[in-house]
């Protein structure tokens, strides 16, 4: 399963129901994005400011993430809590750097009918500064990543003295 974004107000229920449905001994992947790298790309780094500014606004923020692996702790459920950091290339030469670029570019065009408003510009000059930006992430020259928190646990299987 995987879900973008959710709400400060609904993240604790939504993994005590995925805690709840994930069967004994299964694993739970939760990443999240703690900084953008853009050296070279402008207009890049400005849309993915915005796209950050426009969480924020939403209450979509990710400041609960930083106590995670402590909630999963206290919640007995889960065992073997590992965290790792993951830089993640977007465009270049490599190729999942073209992979990235390409699910950046839809993000981005997907974007358009809540980010123009919010960056008080028309659909228009939002299409034009896509356009600039997937050229930023395509060239050869790309110098952008993620970088990414992952946390992995896996729930427990019950003793069978505790049924």
């Amino acid at each position: 399963m995987k879900i973008l974004h959710l709400l400060n107000d609904n993240f604790y229920d939504y993994l005590s129901e995925l805690l709840r449905i994930l069967k004994p001994g299964g694993w739970l992947e939760v990443g999240y994005l703690l900084k953008h790298d853009i050296k070279n790309g402008p207009v890049t780094k400005m849309m993915t400011d915005a796209w950050q500014s426009w969480l924020k606004s939403q209450n979509i923020v990710k400041d609960f993430m930083e106590n995670f692996e402590s909630y999963l702790q206290e919640t007995g459920k889960v065992e073997s809590i590992s965290h790792q950091l993951v830089k993640v290339p977007i465009g270049g030469s490599y190729a999942f750097g073209e992979f990235t670029c390409e699910i950046c570019i839809c993000y981005l065009k997907n974007a358009k009918y809540y980010l123009a408003p919010f960056m008080n510009i028309s659909f228009e000059e939002y299409d034009s500064l896509a356009c600039i930006s997937e050229s930023e992430m395509r060239a050869k020259d790309c110098d952008m990543s993620l970088q990414l928190k992952k946390i992995i646990a896996k729930k427990k299987i019950p003793n069978s003295k505790e049924n």
